[in-house]
């Protein structure tokens, strides 16, 4: 049961891509307050005993706003907001699926540092390979040649700097480095991944 919401959105700022794109990026904090039953044993007469009590959990996301565009949410944690958006304003959430080897192949120079692979379709159903040049490993080359990619680590030039970066197809993305702000992230993903779902 949802006790409270609240969401807090900071002032837009327009910000150019380095593609030459203009996005409008906001940022925010989204809060909800929720009462969940919980059984919570205590020791009574002599033995273990359960009672059921109401505890109130928040849960709070920071957030990064593009209008008509996109929206960032601090962690998987933060889907709560997504239910905010839809109850409260009637706002329609779809998370992305992007296609990584439609992205990996827009960036042919970069390094790959990490594959998730699935429906191989022998009894390795799914997992990770972390390395370096691993399209050419002797070993695993084949294998993620062949499979459905689900997650993508890439190191390449972006804007001038070394950028290490991750993506899932499930829309999840983190740039290691050079440290991203808001603003970064958000033309980021406008540039390089938003063209891909």
């Amino acid at each position: 049961m949802t006790l409270n919401e609240c969401v807090e959105v900071g002032p837009a700022s327009s910000v150019t891509t380095p593609n030459g794109n203009q996005i409008t990026v906001q940022t925010g904090r989204a809060l909800a307050e929720v009462a969940n039953n919980v059984s919570k044993p205590t020791v009574q007469n002599g033995s273990i005993q359960s009672t059921n009590t109401w505890e109130k959990i928040a849960s709070v996301t920071d957030f990064i706003l593009c209008p008509n565009e996109f929206i960032i949410i601090g962690d998987t944690s933060g889907k709560f907001f997504f239910d905010i958006l839809g109850s409260t304003n009637s706002i329609s959430v779809t998370r992305p699926t992007i296609d990584l080897d439609a992205y990996a192949q827009t960036r042919p120079n970069a390094l790959p540092w990490k594959y998730g692979f699935s429906n191989l379709g022998g009894n390795a159903d799914k997992g990770v390979v972390y390395g370096t040049d691993l399209p050419n490993d002797p070993n695993m080359g084949t294998v993620l040649q062949q499979s459905n990619k689900n997650q993508l680590g890439l190191e390449f030039q972006h804007n001038g700097r070394q950028t290490k970066m991750e993506v899932s197809a499930s829309g999840f993305v983190r740039i290691m480095e050079p440290a991203a702000g808001s603003d970064d992230l958000a033309a980021f993903v406008s540039d390089e991944l938003q063209p891909h779902w």
